[in-house]
């Protein structure tokens, strides 16, 4: 008879869960989601390390011709990837996010800043459903805008944005191109000025705007790699190179966004001379104004 061959890896994890299993009274072969849901929550770990588990987990079931329960809906849920299922916004939350949206400035300096990455922030998080763990990690590039919707491609799994029946103002993909035009600018030009004049001189987003997501234009290949959201300093400067935003940040931002937060986010008059960002950002871990 011949034995399947374990993953390496994977047999440290399996003893993990069946003892937990053996511990708890719970069926091991075949475990039922809520099984594995418990056991996630039992043994607290990295998010790395709960995806290895799950996929021995799964690699058991297989090999013994049950279902894999890393693959149902819940589990998917709790691991941060795509749970193949259209998320779904309660009315309340949509609710926020609209507010949120239609308050939120996408022009002016430093305001139009902010605004536009967090308005980029509250659209994938909320409406596409992209875990924060995932937000994290994402950078332009894995961002793809066609005909009206965006596409988050991650080697995770994909999500979909589609844009809002209301116009662009609480159009979801016009929110996130927007952000990714000024992250085009940051990385081409090289300078402060340019990116202060466009946002000085964009007009505010209105119901009547322009769907931005209809656009054909394409970013440069130098910002396809870079972090897509960044923290900004109190200046409205971005570090360079351009680091990520932590998932604990992220999720702290979206919580006030959605509370009705949104920042006192002052004008600050333009350097001229001004070239480059401050060498040394903000410490704030969210890069924010401070309330």
């Amino acid at each position: 008879m011949t034995q399947t061959r374990v993953p390496s890896g994977y047999a440290a994890s399996w003893a993990l869960f069946t003892d937990w299993c053996a511990v708890t009274d719970h069926p091991e072969l075949p475990a039922a989601p809520d099984t594995v849901l418990g056991f996630l929550a039992g043994c607290p770990a990295a998010p790395d390390t709960h995806r290895r588990r799950v996929a021995a987990i799964d690699h058991h079931h297989t090999a013994a011709g049950h279902a894999r329960p890393g693959e149902t809906t819940a589990v998917r849920a709790a691991l941060g990837r795509p749970t193949r299922e259209p998320h779904q916004v309660t009315a309340d939350t949509a609710a926020a996010v609209q507010a949120a949206l239609r308050a939120l400035p996408s022009h002016g300096w430093t305001r139009g800043m902010f605004g536009r990455r967090d308005r980029c922030l509250l659209v994938l998080s909320q409406l596409a459903g992209v875990p924060y763990q995932q937000l994290a990690r994402l950078t332009a590039g894995d961002v793809i805008v066609a005909d009206g919707r965006v596409t988050i491609r991650t080697p995770a799994g994909e999500w979909t944005l589609r844009p809002a029946d209301d116009g662009p103002l609480l159009c979801g993909p016009c929110a996130v191109t927007r952000w990714v035009r000024v992250l085009d600018v940051v990385l081409t030009r090289h300078s402060t000025r340019p990116l202060i004049e466009v946002l000085k001189t964009a007009d505010p987003v209105t119901d009547t705007s322009p769907h931005l997501c209809r656009s054909t234009r394409t970013m440069s290949p130098d910002t396809r790699a870079v972090p897509l959201l960044p923290p900004i300093d109190q200046w409205g400067y971005v570090p360079f190179p351009l680091r990520r935003l932590t998932p604990h940040s992220l999720s702290r931002r979206v919580r006030d966004l959605l509370a009705g937060d949104l920042g006192a986010h002052r004008e600050y008059p333009a350097d001229p001379d001004d070239e480059h960002p401050p060498a040394e950002p903000a410490p704030d871990p969210v890069g924010e104004v401070p309330l």
